[in-house]
């Protein structure tokens, strides 16, 4: 239930009604207080980049935690190469921790990838 006060007012089709929405901070407030890390992924083009014709190697995404969620994860794609970051509460979570954790569910996810694509060997009773 949203209090008054946490509500704004918008003239309704006709003007002369009234309906209440919830303002952005207790949207917020509300859909932050079941998170426990907030994600952002930062598509960039499938092929390289360059600035003055050097190339750009990596790009470093940021997301600070908001208020009341412990992580911020970003990831950032840009020619085929992906970069994580993983900024967190360090009273909460070790951020280290938990960047090794998505690492290890990436390379074996990659893994399971390859030896899915890979064709078929020989059938193991052939001569």
């Amino acid at each position: 239930t949203w209090l008054p006060d946490d509500t704004t007012t918008t003239p309704r089709p006709g003007g002369s009604s009234m309906m209440l929405l919830p303002s952005p901070r207790a949207l917020l407030e509300t859909t932050a207080s079941s998170a426990t890390v907030a994600l952002t992924n930062v598509r960039g083009p499938p092929h390289a980049l360059s600035i003055h014709g050097r190339e750009v190697r990596d790009i470093v995404p940021f997301l600070p935690p908001p208020p009341g969620i412990p992580i911020g994860c970003a990831l950032a794609t840009v020619g085929g190469r992906a970069t994580i970051s993983v900024n967190a509460d360090a009273a909460l979570v070790d951020a280290d921790a938990f960047l090794a954790a998505i690492l290890a569910h990436a390379y074996d996810l990659d893994r399971l990838a390859k030896a899915k694509a890979a064709p078929p060997g020989p059938p193991a009773n052939s001569p």
